[in-house]
């Protein structure tokens, strides 16, 4: 037997020339290290702590957790494969098992770095997330029967300053006394892809936990809404949690999550003799349809004073009604009707599934605006395109429109206060309009008319700060669209100096007259005088 202590880590290895070398193992890793599958299993005999070091457990590993725990301070890297998966178990006390701590580095897929359990089998092991964001993709969770039963196969417990813990493509067994999934407190995770196939307390438990959480798109073992329901505690066991939206959810197991077989008894022996007779047709296993793609929605303002001129780029990310977070989107723009496109830049989605980004623009011109979401292995890519177009106004007020239709043609004329422009887009599909109209330039909106072809439409205006928003939509095609907005718009500088010049002269005028009459008067008087004498 051979003993060795490596940074505060203790080691101990049985050797044996017929069988692969075993590991007993506890302390503190505080340089990066990695655990062979040629050592493997290893056996833990007290805690072990990776602080601020990296541990990579390689594919075909197993580690005997033994009732204790592996905390995270720095990373964890335990990735197996489809065919050859890393295998924890006995991990059994509660917050025992695997803990990912708030100062554990993060998964980020942008550079496929940072904590990662993918393609592993834990058993009667449960993942203690605290403030932290591992990527757990792709494991079974289950009771063998062989362990005390864990309590919960993954607790999350915040809070993060950056929720995007995505738990996704795993598959829950049996034997969880208290649920598979225990949410405490922010960040909020997603949970998607999962198969949630054996009998615990509850799939998913919010424990006094107030956020709603995004489920959609799991396998819940059922298609019954009600069935469904029962296997979750949240909002509508107790008003003061959040609520888990699992609709829409998957028709049948996903096939990307591992399989689970809850008893694998072997088939008995048949003693009956060979037939000639061909096997029955095994019926088919449904293929569940993939996720929907995420929505990317995007909207364009500008400021409607021409001096300072920029342009606001909003948008959001969600699936399922929900925000995706932490989502790189590409924007791009284009001044040729989509030939070719520039790059604006890359910005990142909060917490929310949101993004601004603020873009010195020309003030006028017609542009189509480009939204990028590349996926992962979690969600689809996506994409949007908006027309926005600008043009001032006296070179000091500017209108902008927004739209999903191609615009053509904006052109305001002051004489009967009209904004036009075209529209066009495809057949059977809904269009919209979004304007921003300056508040300088109207008081109010009550006179403000829309039509579609020459007919009238019915649209919406709200006050956005320096700006009348306007909103309607339609069916697509091509349309011609015109906005009266009803109220006298303001001259410009050079008519008010006329009006001035006017005003002027007119006073001038009377002020002549007035000294004429008087030297009139005056001349009369002294001629009167004269006579008199």
């Amino acid at each position: 037997m051979i003993a060795m202590i490596v940074s505060g880590l203790f080691l101990v290895l049985s050797l044996s020339p017929l069988a692969h070398a075993s590991t007993n193992i506890s302390g503190i890793i505080t340089t990066n290290t990695t655990w062979a599958n040629t050592n493997s299993p290893y056996t833990l005999t007290g805690n072990v702590l990776v602080n601020n070091s990296l541990l990579t457990i390689e594919a075909g590993t197993t580690v005997n957790l033994n009732g204790f725990c592996i905390e995270v301070n720095g990373t964890l890297v335990a990735k197996g494969t489809s065919t050859n998966t890393i295998n924890f178990n006995n991990g059994y006390q509660a917050e025992k098992g695997i803990i990912f701590d708030p100062t554990s580095q993060n998964w980020n897929e942008g550079s496929n770095s940072g904590s990662i359990i993918e393609n592993a089998i834990l058993d009667s092991v449960g993942i203690f997330v605290q403030g932290a964001e591992p990527k757990i993709n792709c494991n079974l969770f289950y009771d063998s029967g062989k362990y005390i039963p864990a309590p919960y196969a993954i607790s999350v417990l915040g809070p993060s300053s950056n929720p995007a813990l995505i738990i996704s493509n795993n598959t829950f067994g049996s034997g969880y006394t208290l649920s598979a999934i225990e949410i405490s407190q922010p960040p909020t995770p997603i949970l998607i892809g999962n198969n949630f196939v054996g009998k615990s307390a509850y799939n998913v438990n919010l424990w006094y936990y107030t956020p709603d959480v995004n489920a959609a798109y799991n396998w819940w073992g059922t298609t019954d809404p009600q069935a469904i329901n029962n296997t979750i505690n949240d909002f509508y066991d107790n008003f003061q949690f959040g609520k888990v939206i699992f609709v829409p959810f998957l028709t049948a197991p996903n096939l990307a999550a591992p399989a689970y077989t809850p008893s694998p008894t072997p088939s008995p022996t048949s003693n009956t003799s060979p037939t000639t007779q061909p096997d029955s047709t095994p019926t088919p296993t449904p293929t569940p349809s993939a996720p929907d793609r995420p929505l990317l929605e995007l909207s364009c303002r500008s400021s409607t004073d021409y001096s300072n001129f920029k342009v606001d780029i909003a948008g959001t990310l969600t699936i399922g009604g929900i925000g995706i977070p932490n989502a790189d989107i590409l924007l791009s723009y284009s001044v040729n009707n989509g030939n070719s496109w520039i790059d604006l830049t890359t910005t990142t989605t909060d917490s929310t599934g949101g993004f601004v980004v603020s873009w010195n623009a020309q003030v006028s011109g017609n542009y189509l605006i480009k939204a990028v979401y590349n996926g992962n292995s979690v969600y689809q890519n996506t994409s949007t395109t908006v027309s926005f177009v600008v043009t001032p106004y006296q070179q000091q007020n500017v209108f902008s429109v927004t739209s999903n239709s191609t615009i053509t043609a904006l052109y305001f004329n002051s004489t009967n206060n009209q904004l036009s422009f075209n529209t066009d887009g495809p057949s059977g599909t809904t269009g919209y309009v979004n304007i921003y109209v300056p508040k300088s330039l109207i008081s109010d909106t009550s006179d403000l008319k829309i039509y579609l072809d020459g007919s009238p439409i019915t649209s919406t205006a709200n006050i956005e700060n320096d700006a009348w928003f306007v909103s309607f939509t339609y069916h697509q095609s091509s349309h011609q669209v015109t906005i009266d907005l009803g109220s006298q718009l303001p001259t410009n500088n050079t008519d008010e100096l006329g009006q001035w010049i006017l005003v002027a002269s007119v006073v001038g005028v009377v002020l002549i007259s007035v000294l004429l009459v008087a030297l009139m008067f005056r001349k009369r008087r002294r001629a009167n005088g004269h006579q008199s004498e």
